[in-house]
C-alpha cells in the first residue's frame, strides 16, 4: 500500500528542509523540533524553534492542520467557500525589556508582512502579592515578551515557493529584532 502525502506532509517537508538549510548556512540555529498528532481532535502540528547564532531571542514557526482540512483534501466533504490547507504562525519570544520597543517592532512587522498577517503582542508578568508597592496592591515583574504573527489564509502546495521565501524572511526578522536595528 502506498502512502499518499497530504498537503500538510508536503509543506512540512519543505519547511523542515529550508530551516535546516538555514541552520547549515549559519544564518540561524535550530533549537527545537516537534511533530505532533492530536488523536482527540485529529489534528497535526509541526513546530520548529530557532535562534540567532548568538542571541537570546527565539522564533517558533508552527504549521498546523486539522480534520476539516484532511476531509476536504480527500474530497469526502468540502464547503463551497473553503479550501484545504495548513495554517502558518510565527511567534517571536523576546526578553521582556524588548517590549519597550513594541511600537517600533510593530511598525517593522507591518512593513514586513503587510495585510497578510494578524500581529498580537503579549507581555507575561509575574505578580508578587507579598511585595507591597506604595499605595498597597501587588507589584509585577515582566518576564517574557511574545509577538504572535498569524497568517490570514491557509497555504497549500501552490504556496511552496512563497513558504521558502517566508521562512527566509522569518529568519531575517528574528535576527533583525534580536539586534534591535532601528528600534532604539
Amino acid at each position: 500500500m502506498m502512502f499518499d502525502p497530504t498537503i500538510f506532509d508536503n509543506l512540512k517537508v519543505v519547511m523542515e528542509g529550508r530551516l535546516y538549510d538555514l541552520d547549515a548556512e549559519g544564518s540561524i540555529r535550530i533549537t527545537g523540533r516537534e511533530d505532533l498528532v492530536d488523536l482527540a481532535s485529529m489534528s497535526r502540528t509541526f513546530r520548529m524553534t530557532l535562534q540567532p547564532v548568538s542571541g537570546r531571542c527565539q522564533a517558533v514557526i508552527t504549521l498546523s492542520s486539522g480534520i476539516t482540512d484532511f476531509v476536504m483534501e480527500r474530497r469526502i466533504a468540502r464547503p463551497a467557500d473553503q479550501r484545504p490547507g495548513a495554517e502558518l504562525q510565527l511567534v517571536l519570544i523576546l526578553p521582556a525589556p524588548y517590549s519597550d520597543y513594541a511600537a517600533a517592532v510593530q511598525d517593522y512587522l507591518v512593513r514586513l508582512w503587510g495585510e497578510e498577517a494578524e500581529i498580537a503582542h503579549e507581555l507575561t508578568v509575574t505578580l508578587q502579592p507579598e511585595a507591597e508597592p506604595e499605595g498597597g496592591g501587588t507589584s509585577s515583574v515582566p518576564e517574557a515578551y511574545r509577538i504572535r504573527i498569524r497568517f490570514a489564509h491557509k497555504i497549500d502546495e501552490s504556496h511552496i515557493e512563497d513558504l521558502e521565501q517566508w521562512l527566509d524572511i522569518a529568519a531575517m526578522c528574528l535576527v533583525h529584532v534580536e539586534e534591535r536595528k532601528n528600534f532604539e
